[in-house]
């Protein structure tokens, strides 16, 4: 038996160390033998009694979880960040206008290729984070879109303008009653 504190042998069986005086019994459970490589290639024996306690290495585990974590982190993010806007992301181009042009409080869907408008005349850009620029012929505005499901908000300083984006037919239908009357909306699609 090797006595922890002093690493004196010790008689098998002692409770305290004949060299030190340490208490052999307290430790036992804890005390694990070692190999001396110095006693059994110099001494002629590979069979030598451990010279001391091996203390367990520990490895550390907080720079694995912070790793662990960071990954994690990023990857939530990532979802949050493109899993909503990805799909809005494109050109759309103005393809009609639907407004009450009779007064009937009936809205009719104007193909604007009927009036000489071309698509290129109107166009929505959506980019990454919802950003967005409009032109307008040669007038360009930037703003942000707020997105929930298929209903659209464009961010403007005007004012919010409430829109919905069809995922079938790629389509986004922004309000324009605020400046041709109740129901006028145009219809933009993406290309």
């Amino acid at each position: 038996m090797i006595c922890p504190s002093c690493g004196s042998n010790c008689p098998d069986g002692s409770v305290i160390c004949p060299n030190c005086g340490g208490d052999l019994m307290e430790t036992k459970a804890s005390v694990q033998p070692t190999f001396n490589v110095n006693d059994a290639l110099f001494n002629g024996g590979g069979n030598s009694a451990p010279t001391q306690p091996v203390t367990p290495v520990k490895k550390n585990n907080s720079v694995m979880g912070a790793v662990i974590a960071l990954i994690a982190v990023v990857i939530i993010a990532a979802v949050v960040l493109f899993a909503g806007g990805v799909k809005y992301m494109g050109t759309y181009k103005l393809t009609s206008i639907k407004a009450d042009v009779y007064g009937t409080g009936d809205p009719i869907v104007i193909n604007i290729a009927d009036y000489g408008f071309s698509e290129d005349d109107f166009q929505l850009k959506i980019g990454l984070f919802g950003r967005a620029t409009l032109i307008a012929g040669n007038e360009k505005d930037s703003g942000t879109i707020k997105y929930s499901g298929n209903n659209l908000t464009l961010l403007s300083e005007d004012g919010d303008i409430p829109a919905t984006y069809d995922p079938d037919n790629k389509t986004i239908e922004i309000s324009m009653e605020q400046y041709l009357g109740s129901g006028a909306t145009i219809i933009l699609k993406k290309k």
